[in-house]
Order: structure tokens, then sequence, then C-alpha cells
């Protein structure tokens, strides 16, 4: 063991972006594990790794960026787009204008705190300070802030938008 690990203080996961009219009806991978389903992935990622292993009967398109993934899902040339949830929320309020969601994730992938193992009393501060902040809501609420509303999109430079 290298690492302490704190937390969770995120629970994350492979997502599926995708349109109102196509997410009707999916509820897991397996909804979306048919030939005549295409989903882009980004190359060399955890969601292209997931994809393959959850859906190995989808037509899985993979491109470099997920920019272009995303791009050939507005054009209609895959169905749908498989990333990480806080990226897919992300994207979904970007592009909620165009009728773009995300689904709520198909796996569980906790996020933590890496701290030196060794360090016992810096270990034991950081994971009261996130039980502190789960039981009083503050996690919650800083979850709502950021993925649900997109007041802070528009704040953002050219660089950080995904298309």
């Amino acid at each position: 063991m290298r690492v302490a690990y704190v937390g969770p203080y995120f629970m994350s996961g492979q997502s599926l972006i995708t349109t109102k009219e196509i997410a009707t009806g999916i509820k897991t991978a397996d909804d979306i594990n048919k030939p005549d389903f295409s989903v882009g992935v980004t190359d060399g990622t955890t969601s292209e790794i997931s994809a393959r292993g959850m859906m190995p009967k989808a037509r899985i398109v993979v491109k470099k960026t997920l920019a272009e993934v995303l791009d050939l899902m507005l054009q209609g040339k895959v169905m749908g787009v498989i990333t990480d949830y806080p990226t897919a929320s992300v994207v979904a309020l970007q592009y909620r204008d165009k009728g773009i969601i995300s689904l709520k994730p198909f796996t569980v992938e906790p996020v933590g705190i890496a701290i030196r193992p060794d360090d016992f009393l810096f270990v034991n501060l950081m994971q009261n300070f996130l039980n502190m902040l789960q039981i009083n809501g503050q996690l919650q609420a800083m979850t709502n802030r950021w993925f649900e509303n997109p007041w802070w999109l528009n704040q953002l430079p050219a660089m950080y938008q995904f298309l």
C-alpha cells in the first residue's frame, strides 16, 4: 500500500451521454449492449475499457478526444458517448438546449483523497473532515452546485469547452 485512501467524497462511474429520445428505456448497460446501438468513447480511457467490457455487442467507435466523440453524437453518427459521470454531467449541462442528457452511472467508482500512509494524524483529520461535510450536507450542496446548475459554464475559457 503506497497511499492511504480517505473517503469517498464522491461516487462516480461510467455514464452515457445521449439524447432524451434515445435515453427512453435505458436503465443499465444491458439495455445498450446490442449490435444496433453505437457508442463513442475516447481512446485509451477507462471509459473505453468499461464500454468494451459492459457492452461487447454494441458498436464501439473510438476517437482520440472527447470533443470528437461528442461531435459524432451531435451529428447522429453514434447514439451516445460513454464517459465518467462528472464529465457526462457537465456535457449535459452545456448541451441541454440540444436535448442532451446524462444517465446515472452504470459502474461504481468511489472518488477519494490519497494521502501518505504513514501520516496517521492527517489521515484521521481528513476522514473526520469529510465525515463532517457529509453529515452537515455540504458535500451534497457542492455536488448540486457544480453538477445541477449551469451558472458557471459561461465563465469557462473557450479552451475548457468540450466542443
